[in-house]
């Protein structure tokens, strides 16, 4: 964990949610195990995630197979570019790779990491609400915000049924760990009658 905050020091918003991160898994880390993680005496990150998430069988589709020729399945353009070729070389008919593996390899290079432990998203907003999916089940977890804060936090967690927790950050923008470890649930705006 220390190599990774070391690796983001250069950006504060990012070391902060990294921080923020780190900080809740350090609490997670303390609690004591139980479920699955306590039939091994220790915990894993899997034992955060949801048992409906852990069961899925990774997607496959034509372009893990196939990289040339008419790919029907993703919808393309079988008929080439519409530009003059001649001034423009670019291939737009063409999904590009959902690995990104070229991308992630100069970012593992440049950060000094693997480039499987990069994740690309396209901004935060698929970030957080992939992880809130992941590790919330619906109905029954919560996540915790700390206002004043990024709003699509709430919009994720909305989207996807879980409930909100707040602790206010402090005067001077400070956690307010006492307010964390103790917070009060989000007030719904629109109470079901």
């Amino acid at each position: 964990m220390e190599a990774l905050l070391s690796n983001l020091r250069e950006e504060p918003g990012v070391a902060a949610v990294a921080g923020v991160l780190a900080a809740a898994v350090g609490f997670w880390m303390l609690a004591p195990p139980s479920g699955k993680g306590a039939r091994r005496g220790r915990r894993q990150l899997e034992d955060l995630v949801r048992s409906n998430i852990l069961e899925l069988q990774p997607y496959r589709c034509a372009r893990d197979d196939y990289d040339s020729g008419v790919l029907l399945d993703a919808n393309e353009n079988s008929f080439g570019p519409p530009f003059d070729k001649k001034r423009n070389s670019l291939v737009l008919e063409r999904y590009p790779s959902p690995y990104l593996w070229e991308l992630k390899q100069k970012i593992a290079k440049f950060r000094g990491v693997r480039k499987e432990q990069i994740f690309l998203g396209v901004g935060s907003d698929e970030g957080l609400d992939m992880l809130i999916r992941i590790f919330c089940n619906p109905r029954e977890d919560s996540i915790l915000i700390t206002p004043p804060t990024y709003g699509m936090y709430k919009v994720c967690a909305k989207v996807n049924d879980v409930n909100i927790q707040v602790a206010p950050l402090t005067p001077s923008f400070e956690l307010d760990i006492p307010a964390m470890v103790n917070p009060k649930p989000h007030p719904n705006p629109n109470p079901k009658t």
